[in-house]
């Protein structure tokens, strides 16, 4: 009843001539109520009521109104879609990295963009708006970046950030920096701009600092590499054999066939990880122990060397590592003709 009491005091004489006893507002059923209203963002609004009965009639009462206008906050995300190296070609027209530009303020705010790139053989073709958001660059559907973009707060669009490549080398590399600026304001986080903000609100910087950077790192594989047209980069495999008979010219059972694989790597084929695989041939059985790579015998197990025998899918596995530069390796393995 304290707040009834300091009403009560205020109001005093004109419930006493209502009831002519006091205890009236002392009996009286009393209740509180608040409103609060968020405006637009931009200010929050607080009443409070008390409604009571005194003498028999009911009262409402208003408290004063608060007001707390607030501040804009400036914020802003930039992120590469692939934080991986990505791969180019030399002389690549329409080589493209994807970013994502989040407006993390409080209001409606206008970012610039701008690009720098740390080797002048990749030249920057423009930025796109990923109008249908595929992340192919469309110049007939995508929308240039020529002014600020305005974004809604929460509100985030793709960036398509198009470059050409000149001729560089075999893995030569280049960085794609890529910087987002609130046209507010930046500055350190709590910088205040007095009234520059939406509707004439203050606007303060936030943890960010209105402002963000992201890169794409490029590198260019496979440039020089000798290829056939394949689309193997020239890597081939070619296979032959020889028929070593034992009872006369023409080859029938009993006889050995000797094969030779000949897996040939050409500069900078950037080959990992290569591996043989083939299947002893119908018809015939392997002889244990004919394994060789490049002249050395290998064993049939699954062990410390590159090769092996699976006996229950009767098949040949010789690794071959990862060639550096031009490479020729050997294969050879004997089967008899059942």
């Amino acid at each position: 009843m304290g707040i009834g009491r300091r009403i009560a005091a205020a109001d005093r004489a004109r419930f006493v001539r209502r009831s002519g006893r006091f205890f009236a507002y002392a009996a009286s059923a009393l209740t509180l109520a608040a409103s609060g209203q968020a405006l637009a963002a931009d200010a929050i609004t607080n009443t409070a009521y008390l409604q009571t009965t005194l003498g028999g009639e009911p009262v409402r009462l208003a408290s004063n109104t608060q007001t707390l206008r607030l501040t804009q906050l400036l914020d802003v995300r930039l992120q590469n879609l692939n934080e991986d190296e990505l791969v180019a070609e030399a002389k690549q027209d329409d080589f493209t990295a994807i970013f994502f530009l989040t407006n993390s303020g409080t209001h409606l705010d206008t970012f610039s963009l701008s690009a720098q790139l740390n080797n002048p053989k990749v030249t920057l073709r423009g930025l796109w708006i990923d109008r249908n958001n595929d992340g192919a660059f469309d110049p007939d559907i995508d929308t240039p970046v020529t002014d600020g973009i305005p974004l809604q707060a929460g509100e985030t669009v793709s960036i398509l950030a198009v470059s050409q490549i000149g001729d560089m080398a075999d893995d030569e590399r280049a960085t794609l920096s890529l910087t987002a600026n609130s046209r507010t304001g930046t500055g350190p986080a709590g910088t205040v701009f007095s009234g520059a903000g939406v509707n004439g609100l203050d606007a303060m910087t936030g943890k960010t600092g209105g402002t963000a950077t992201a890169e794409a790192r490029i590198v260019v594989v496979n440039n020089d590499r000798e290829d056939d047209g394949s689309g193997n980069g020239g890597v081939t495999l070619s296979k032959s054999f020889a028929v070593t008979t034992l009872s006369g010219p023409q080859p029938t059972r009993g006889d050995i066939i000797t094969y030779t694989l000949i897996a040939t790597f050409p500069t900078n084929a950037r080959a990992s990880g290569a591996r043989i695989i083939d299947a002893i041939p119908a018809g015939t059985t392997y002889i244990p122990g004919s394994l060789t790579l490049d002249g050395a015998v290998l064993t049939d197990a699954t062990d410390s060397d590159a090769g092996a025998y699976d006996t229950s899918a009767q098949s040949l596995g010789i690794a071959l590592g990862d060639p550096a530069g031009a490479a020729t390796r050997t294969v050879t393995f004997k089967v008899t003709i059942q």
